[in-house]
């Protein structure tokens, strides 16, 4: 195993999901759904980056705040948003929290996926701040950056608590995104109603 300097391959990664267009983003809406065998769940949400203000929709309550300002009573909220949208944004957050966390990468010839992959990349958050300190993920990344294959890893248990096979990225006005994850035990995590949209 090696470790591998943060900025050519976290870097290449997040430019393979169109990264060097995020600066023209002005908002960006999605819906973060779940199905289970058992229970279906969906969460809605508008990002207005330029302003820093979120707005959710979760079952029939809609709330709306700023990131900047986040009180006790909106907590909540924001974490959810956090868990979210870093469903949809991973290979960006590859950049923007790469002082949170070390990483390692490993060579191989296949994930448990059977696509070939040429890496598999952990990474592993730091045991202070944020809302679930101490997660570790384990990713595959093919020969084009895309990640292949996804697993979460609470407060770096060794065993995963969710791992997930991805669709190929779709394209949405400059960004890629994996809108779908596949998990085990009929699982299904996936993206509707993205919308993004770009400053004039």
């Amino acid at each position: 195993m090696e470790t591998s300097s943060p900025k050519s391959l976290l870097d290449s990664i997040a430019d393979a999901y169109g990264y060097q267009s995020w600066a023209d983003v002005e908002q960006i809406s999605f819906t973060f759904n779940v199905d289970r065998p058992t229970r279906k769940s969906a969460r809605s949400w508008h990002w207005d980056i330029k302003n820093s203000l979120v707005r959710s929709t979760i079952d029939t309550v809609t709330v709306q705040y700023n990131k900047q300002q986040v009180d006790s009573t909106m907590m909540g909220v924001d974490a959810r948003f956090i868990n979210d949208s870093y469903w949809l944004l991973f290979p960006f957050k590859l950049v923007w929290d790469r002082d949170s966390f070390t990483y390692e990468v490993e060579s191989m010839n296949e994930a448990s996926n059977k696509e070939v992959v040429n890496r598999k990349v952990t990474i592993s958050y730091g045991d202070s701040g944020g809302y679930t300190p101490g997660d570790v993920y384990d990713f595959y990344i093919n020969s084009d950056y895309h990640i292949t294959e996804w697993t979460w890893r609470k407060s770096n248990d060794s065993v995963a608590r969710i791992r997930t096979k991805l669709a190929r990225p779709e394209h949405f006005n400059g960004l890629w995104f994996n809108t779908h994850h596949q998990g085990e035990d009929e699982l299904s995590i996936y993206f509707s109603g993205v919308e993004v949209l770009l400053k004039d």
